[in-house]
């Protein structure tokens, strides 16, 4: 399986950014919101950001579920918070949940996490 950090970075991100580009002030609205959205509140940044990667994985968006794992990571979640938050979404969707599962794990691997 290809790296999935390598695959979000070179081949997601550049033409997500690209699009954005080209949308201007709608773009920035977007980004604006989505900052305010995933700031601390009652809810933490990181289980916002863990809530956001369980709906990723529930409607199979691959940038999604990349993007908003590393960025829960990065906000403090261990391997077992992805892994609880994981059962939450195979508890709601079944064994669905699993399609997409792989590329969580691989990007903990590559994120030295999963050990």
């Amino acid at each position: 399986m290809e790296s999935q950090l390598e695959w979000f970075n070179k081949d997601y991100v550049p033409y997500r950014e690209m699009l954005k580009e080209a949308m201007g002030d709608v773009a920035k609205l977007h980004t604006d919101f989505s900052a305010k959205v995933y700031q601390d509140g009652s809810l933490s940044t990181k289980v916002k950001r863990l809530m956001a990667m369980c709906v990723a994985l529930s409607v199979g968006c691959p940038g999604c579920m990349i993007g908003q794992t590393k960025a829960a990571i990065e906000n403090g979640a261990t391997k077992q918070d992805v892994i609880e938050a994981f059962q939450v979404v195979l508890a709601v969707r079944g064994t669905t949940a699993y399609g997409w599962s792989n590329k969580i794990t691989k990007l903990l691997e590559e994120m030295g996490i999963w050990q």
